[in-house]
């Protein structure tokens, strides 16, 4: 059998698929009417009760799962270091792409980290550590916010726009401290038992304190081919630099922007005001 019948079988194959999807895609448009959507070649069973903003926000996480599983193949990724883990959100993220790879979480608020080690038990491939990654190392006390997903190191801002989205606010107030300790990537990442990583995916969501992390992760940024962290316009914490300032830091550090994918929309004005950033170091290939 030549490759070019090969070739050509595909073609074929590729062309009685869109047919068959066109075809499915047009009865239920005669059956459904507006319920039905197409994207691209796929097609969307519509619930028109749904909230926009709602399905919005379900159809980019969709899109940034999928990109994300292209991409760790692509990188040929030996380890994903998820900083700032919470209950495992990305953690899942990742492992629903069909990623399995050595996983590495870094949670320092204790109510999190049982989830978390509650889900790592379950996976041999998936470790946690009670660790607040940092530029500095030394114990610090962590204020906790009454959401814990905007925990944080850094001290918020009243100011910031972000906080005139309905329910932020109420959700910044702090309920408690706790007392963690910080370290730096760069002192840390081969102390941590098992195969040494070389080929590392950098996850950071620090509220507002991923700056730090990556100034903390100098020495061993020549591993890291490619990191993902938020942007934002208007940032919600001190120390935060704007997501312009943040992609010429990570351009100087050789890291190209790759994709970006929507978190905190404004409701008023339908502008993005916090989104995930992902970056690729330039010159890395799949080995």
């Amino acid at each position: 059998m030549t490759r070019s019948f090969l070739s050509r079988a595909k073609r074929l194959r590729r062309r009685l698929v869109r047919s068959a999807a066109r075809a499915g895609a047009d009865h239920l448009r005669r059956l459904l009417g507006d319920l039905v959507e197409s994207v691209g070649t796929d097609t969307v069973l519509l619930d028109r009760t749904a909230d926009e903003g709602r399905r919005q926000k379900a159809y980019w996480n969709w899109m940034a799962e999928r990109h994300l599983g292209l991409l760790l193949q692509h990188l040929d990724v030996d380890c994903v270091l998820d900083v700032g883990a919470h209950y495992g959100e990305f953690a899942n993220v990742i492992r629903g792409t069909g990623w399995s790879g050595r996983l590495i979480s870094f949670e320092p608020q204790s109510s999190c980290r049982k989830e978390l080690e509650r889900q790592a038990a379950l996976d041999p491939a998936w470790s946690v550590l009670p660790i607040a990654l940092s530029d500095q190392e030394g114990m610090v006390r962590l204020a906790l916010r009454a959401a814990s997903t905007f925990t944080s190191l850094n001290e918020h801002r009243p100011e910031s726009m972000i906080t005139a989205v309905p329910g932020i606010k109420e959700m910044l107030d702090v309920v408690g401290y706790e007392e963690i300790q910080r370290r730096r990537l760069d002192t840390l990442l081969d102390e941590v038992p098992g195969p040494r990583p070389e080929r590392i995916f950098l996850k950071i969501d620090t509220q507002g304190h991923d700056e730090a992390v990556i100034t903390g992760a100098t020495g061993v940024l020549h591993r890291i081919v490619a990191l993902q962290l938020e942007l934002t316009q208007d940032p919600l914490y001190h120390s935060t630099s704007n997501y312009i300032n943040v992609i010429q830091t990570l351009d100087r550090l050789g890291f190209a922007f790759n994709a970006t994918f929507p978190v905190v929309k404004d409701p008023r004005s339908l502008a993005m005001l916090e989104f995930d950033g992902i970056f690729v170091r330039r010159q890395v290939a799949p080995t």
